[in-house]
């Protein structure tokens, strides 16, 4: 039975949204688990629910949180991933598997509409709350130090040349 209009939503079409990994019918695992080839982001991968067993609002909800935190990253805009609650109606997410494809081929195209930071919009705020600048920190153990005028020897590391 597929998953369209009419027809019932199977635990087989959840676990298939879930661990889907052939075009035209990817899973939220598969692209932003382990994937395979350039998919994949490696974050944690979503449990799929056992034959016979009612998928529950806050399981469809998880994949839907999966495909936002994919779309976040990619600067994709969805459809399909409005949060479901205990007792709504069941009812096909149209959709769905359009977007679990667009968020695929966009990992897979390497994110290319994500949105880069700007030079200056680095976060320094923890730096400067501490009072912290680089050669303010502590000299880890083994590492050589190099003066910097009126700071003293302890304070500046050089990183040894890597070869």
């Amino acid at each position: 039975m597929a998953y369209a209009a009419g027809d019932s939503i199977l635990d087989d079409h959840y676990n298939g949204f879930l661990s889907g990994s052939t075009a035209g019918a990817y899973g939220i695992n598969h692209i932003q688990g382990t994937g395979a080839g350039e998919y994949g982001l490696g974050l944690t991968a979503l449990t799929g629910t056992s034959a016979g067993t009612t998928v529950a609002a806050s399981q469809w909800n998880s994949l839907f949180t999966g495909m936002d935190n994919v779309a976040n990253h990619t600067n994709d805009t969805l459809t399909s991933t409005a949060a479901r609650s205990a007792g709504d109606s069941i009812a096909i997410i149209s959709a769905l598997q359009t977007d679990l494809n667009n968020l695929a081929a966009d990992v897979v195209a390497g994110c290319t509409g994500a949105t880069a930071v700007a030079e200056g919009g680095e976060d320094v705020s923890r730096g400067a709350t501490a009072g912290l600048r680089g050669d303010d920190l502590p000299s880890p153990a083994g590492l050589p130090t190099v003066p910097i005028a009126g700071r003293s020897t302890s304070s500046m590391h050089v990183s040894p040349n890597w070869t």
